[in-house]
């Protein structure tokens, strides 16, 4: 059964990073906004550090990826990790994620928290904020 019925923005979703050293596939997953409801910007900065130093703690080397709104009106910080989707799904129920990012080499897929459902968003260069470094 198909669980995806998460915010159309997600689905639209565009991504920005200050770095352009990625590898050619990882997970990007955030703490921000637990089960899509807004929270204040400390409780999101403080999960938001909780995520990096989990990720810390099992030898990643995060990467800070903004996830924007096709309008750019909406912005969610997220960090990019080499981890097994087992672990990215982990992760993103930990910190009550509707959804976390895949980054493959040509496309990026949203995955579904619950069941691992996966859409495919498109084509990886289609999703990066030109005015940044590529992802």
């Amino acid at each position: 059964m198909k669980h995806i019925d998460i915010n159309q923005l997600f689905l639209q979703t565009r991504f920005r990073s200050e770095s352009s050293d990625f590898p050619a596939e990882f997970w990007l997953v955030t703490a921000y906004n637990p089960n899509g409801i807004d929270f204040s910007d400390e409780l999101n900065r403080a999960a938001d550090f909780r995520l990096f130093q989990e990720l810390d703690k099992h030898g990643q080397k995060p990467i800070r990826i903004t996830g924007v709104s096709p309008d750019e009106l909406h912005s969610e910080v997220g960090w990019g990790a080499i981890i097994d989707e087992t672990a990215a799904l982990k992760l993103g129920r930990q910190f009550q994620q509707l959804a976390v990012f895949h980054f493959l080499p040509a496309r990026i897929d949203l995955v579904d928290c619950r069941d691992a459902t996966r859409i495919t968003l498109g084509a990886r260069a289609d999703r990066i904020l030109s005015q940044e470094a590529p992802i």
